[in-house]
């Protein structure tokens, strides 16, 4: 997999010759130096851009060969994404950031309402429930994206530095949380990160570097 951009009549390429496969139930960081194409990587295994060689499965499928509105359904229904900056709607309370999702899904009203709020207790929430996010601390906006991007009960969750902008403590929750995730519910999850502690917490590593992977490591 590779990802080439033009810059005038120049080609630079963010990534080239991609190669790697993630498991079933796996924790996997993609970890490396700024720039090394960690974010880019994740792009193109979430969809939020298309590759610009080689090929892509998920879940068995082919999804280059999909249309991009079959596209935009598939990350929908199969994939959640938690980013550095929330990207929450600072019109929204929690609870709705967290059941738009479903919504946008099809879900009754009254079950995203369910499964929102379900999810919001599990992570010490269901006090937060009517706040908007500017009402909140980086960890509790964290913890909402989190539950916004599980609504959909995704079968791969993609977390791009999502302790980035956090101070220590709220780093530590979220990660535990993402770990627990993975390990007591057996969420799939695919993390960029630079952070050196978070290497003992995820299965494996894949280290990137100008654009290709170096080295792939178990922890």
């Amino acid at each position: 997999m590779e990802r080439m951009f033009l810059v005038g009549e120049v080609e630079i390429y963010a990534i080239r010759d991609i190669n790697l496969r993630i498991r079933k139930g796996e924790f996997v960081a993609l970890m490396g130096p700024s720039g090394a194409g960690k974010s880019t990587t994740l792009n193109q295994l979430a969809l939020l851009d298309r590759p610009t060689g080689g090929s892509l499965r998920i879940l068995g499928k082919d999804v280059e060969k999909l249309t991009p509105k079959q596209q935009t359904a598939f990350r929908l229904n199969h994939l959640g994404f938690v980013f550095q900056n929330y990207n929450l709607l600072p019109q929204l309370t929690a609870l709705e950031n967290v059941l738009l999702p479903a919504l946008m899904r099809g879900k009754n009203r009254r079950d995203a309402i369910l499964e929102a709020k379900r999810l919001l207790e599990k992570f010490d929430m269901s006090n937060r429930l009517d706040n908007y996010p500017s009402q909140l601390s980086g960890g509790q906006q964290q913890k909402i994206s989190i539950a916004r991007a599980l609504i959909n009960k995704p079968s791969i969750l993609f977390a791009d530095e999502p302790t980035a902008s956090l101070d220590s403590e709220s780093s530590e929750v979220i990660m535990d949380l993402l770990r627990d995730l993975n390990k007591r519910d057996g969420q799939t999850i695919v993390l960029v990160s630079h952070e050196s502690a978070h290497k003992k917490l995820v299965d494996r590593i894949i280290w990137v570097k100008d654009g290709v992977v170096v080295k792939k490591s178990y922890v």
